[in-house]
């Protein structure tokens, strides 16, 4: 299984099989039914490696991840078009689409054991616009 994650707008950057690792989408609400309605929020997962240009990558994306987390929320820029996609023998196995998405945890790790970098990166949908997330999936790999 091959995992992407893709960003696009101000901080752009794609991240590829050969960076990603292990993807995560959760839908989640309040056990409560009058929260149910108003207290949801879609989270993207993906985990990974740092890669660097001895790797082959001529562009660092996880770098460009890491800067976009720094990004405040106050700001336009720290919203995003995201699509995070699995793929398994040529089929997309699920899509999924976020029009503003915005970090909302992004860790690096280094340690001398593992001899590279691992990132995670934590993305959800601007509440407003939950209503524009899409999830598909089952059709050939573009």
């Amino acid at each position: 299984m091959a995992y992407k994650l893709k960003a696009e707008g101000a901080n752009a950057f794609d991240l590829t099989e050969e960076t990603v690792e292990t993807l995560e989408f959760e839908n989640t609400s309040s056990d409560s039914s009058d929260a149910r309605a108003r207290d949801t929020y879609q989270t993207i997962r993906v985990t990974g490696r740092v890669r660097s240009a001895e790797d082959g990558d001529l562009k660092d994306s996880t770098l460009a991840a890491a800067k976009w987390a720094l990004v405040p929320a106050a700001l336009q820029t720290a919203y995003q078009k995201i699509t995070a996609e699995a793929v398994a023998a040529g089929q997309t196995t699920r899509k999924y689409e976020f029009t503003q998405g915005f970090v909302v945890n992004y860790t690096e790790e280094f340690t001398d054991q593992s001899g590279v970098g691992k990132f995670a990166v934590a993305i959800r949908q601007k509440k407003d616009q939950l209503d524009r997330v899409k999830v598909s999936g089952g059709y050939a790999a573009e």
